[in-house]
């Protein structure tokens, strides 16, 4: 755990985790209180150190940038569901299509897994509810 919260957790790993800590500080100054959680390692996954974050928090965004089909968020989502917690979960940056070239700031707009996107994305799940 890189940053402690208690409105929503986020899970990322590698480069992406500068753009989720970026988001989480933007958060805080609106009040957002962001439980931040770099994975080590993908496979395998510490599914349980999420679980316990998740069952504090709720809520649960994992932002990475890699195919849908066995993707970490799917996952985690899979290990949270067999814990029998209930929680609102948001993937972002599972994509189905081929991603052109760009800068690594364009991709990220591009997928979403920008730190802007990322706070957005926040905001709207904890309007929900």
């Amino acid at each position: 755990v890189l940053r402690h919260g208690t409105d929503i957790t986020i899970v990322s790993y590698g480069p992406l985790i500068g753009n989720v800590l970026k988001a989480a500080e933007q958060l805080e100054e609106l009040g957002i209180s962001v439980q931040v959680v770099k994975l080590n390692t993908i496979t395998p996954i510490d599914s349980s150190m999420v679980i316990e974050t998740v069952r504090d928090t709720g809520r649960l965004i994992v932002v990475e940038a890699c195919s849908a089909a066995g993707s970490v968020g799917q996952r985690l989502s899979a290990a949270i569901a067999a814990s029998g917690i209930r929680c609102e979960i948001r993937l972002m940056g599972n994509i189905e299509r081929f991603v052109p070239h760009g800068t690594m700031k364009q991709l990220e707009e591009m997928l979403g897994i920008d730190s802007d996107s990322i706070v957005r994305t926040v905001r709207e799940v904890l309007s929900n509810g």
